[in-house]
């Protein structure tokens, strides 16, 4: 996937009236955050970009002067979209990856060799799964747990 035109991309929406902001690929490299407002669908797929330079990385904040949630330009199903970097992240309480992508990625130190490892590579999600993950209280984790149903990232 080359590079999009920034007007083939669909705006990022405002979050608590904070407005997300064009960041370089090498911002991954710092601590991401686990939200995911742009993740897959069942049956979707999702197309990464084939090099960094084709790499389109946008961060929208959370909360003032809080953490951001990382976005990265991407194709799903053939057309311009976003998707949520936390998504090759995905893991329960535990710390249990859920699916061979998020299995595979486990390794990596950071959200840039992440997306570096996917540059090029299609992702779909088959099936999902209910895992129990933490409940956050206005960003603090507590130590109660919830139900969450998330797609199962595999290869296509």
């Amino acid at each position: 996937m080359k590079k999009f035109a920034k007007e083939e991309l669909a705006p990022i929406p405002e979050r608590n009236g904070l407005k997300a902001k064009e960041v370089s690929l090498k911002a991954l490299e710092e601590k991401g955050l686990g939200i995911v407002s742009y993740g897959v669908q069942k049956g979707e797929v999702i197309e990464f970009p084939d090099t960094e330079e084709d790499a389109t990385v946008w961060a929208r904040p959370v909360r003032e002067n809080g953490p951001e949630e990382m976005l990265v330009a991407v194709k799903r199903n053939d057309k311009p979209s976003w998707f949520s970097i936390g998504g090759l992240r995905r893991m329960d309480y535990q710390g249990k990856p859920v699916g061979p992508v998020c299995e595979d990625l486990r390794s990596c130190s950071n959200d840039y060799e992440r997306v570096k490892r996917m540059l090029g590579k299609k992702i779909t999600a088959n099936e999902t799964t209910e895992i129990q993950v933490y409940h956050f209280d206005n960003g603090v984790r507590t130590t109660d747990l919830e139900p969450r149903t998330v797609p199962v990232l595999v290869y296509a």
